[in-house]
This record gives structure tokens, sequence and C-alpha cells, in this order.
């Protein structure tokens, strides 16, 4: 984010935890939760909550809410189920 001008440089390699005092962590009121172009999911829009400052460095929030082995699992179904012409697999 800029802010008064100035690029401020956002480190995702070095994740803080949240503070237990900040927990729940509160999502962001948006109106709408629609898949949108961009991969990086519908929480990544809510800028003004997904970048902060903590101590005077700017962070950013994790906005991937699907972990990857949940995406791939339907390969396992397929795998069990590679007949199956009416669905991706059955129930």
């Amino acid at each position: 984010p800029k802010e008064g001008g100035c690029d401020h440089t956002i480190r995702y390699d070095q994740p803080i935890p949240v503070d237990e005092s900040e927990l729940p962590l509160k999502l962001p009121v948006m109106e709408d939760f629609k898949p949108g172009d961009d991969p990086a999911g519908c929480l990544a829009r809510a800028k003004d909550w997904r970048y902060f400052q903590k101590e005077g460095k700017w962070y950013a929030r994790e906005t991937n809410t699907m972990p990857q082995w949940a995406g791939s699992c339907w390969y396992y179904f397929r795998f069990l189920n590679p007949k199956n012409t009416d669905e991706a697999f059955s129930k």
C-alpha cells in the first residue's frame, strides 16, 4: 500500500502471529464475496483489512482460505471412480 506517496515493502516470507488480544480475528465486511478474476480470492480485495501496520512495519494478512490439499482432494475421489460419466465422482 501507499501512504503519503511512499511505497512500502511487504515481506510475505516473514509471517507473524496474531496477538492473542486480537483474537478472534474478524473478517472484513464485504458486499461481494463472489470470486473474481484475481486468483488470490475475494479477501485480497479488502485492502484496508489485508494490509496493516504493526510496530511501524507493514504486513499483509494471508487471504488464501483453501488449503492446497483440500483443493486437490477431488483427484483422489476421481481416481476411485474413473468411469463415472455423469459427475466428477459419486457420493
